[in-house]
């Protein structure tokens, strides 16, 4: 639990962002950037960051435990497979 949530006494989700420069060749959680939100807007402001700097597209990403999911509830592979693959 975020240290955060044990005060409010709330759970509290963690967001990554998946950008459009990930491969299906990697596995698992490893797919999604490295940083982790709080908050959504956070992790999108990330994105948005990454879209202006080096033109990549970005999907914000939520950890559902096992796996992290779109708000579709796609794992990322799902996501490369529908955005970014012909």
């Amino acid at each position: 639990m975020h240290p955060r949530a044990a005060i409010r006494g709330t759970h509290v989700n963690t967001y990554a962002v998946l950008l459009s420069c990930a491969t299906d060749a990697v596995d698992g959680p490893a797919l999604v950037r490295p940083e982790r939100y709080c908050q959504s807007h956070d992790a999108t402001a990330f994105g948005e960051r990454m879209r202006r700097e080096q033109g990549l597209e970005y999907e914000v990403m939520i950890w559902t435990g096992p796996t992290w999911r779109s708000v579709r509830g796609e794992t990322a592979r799902e996501v490369i497979r529908r955005r970014w693959q012909p």
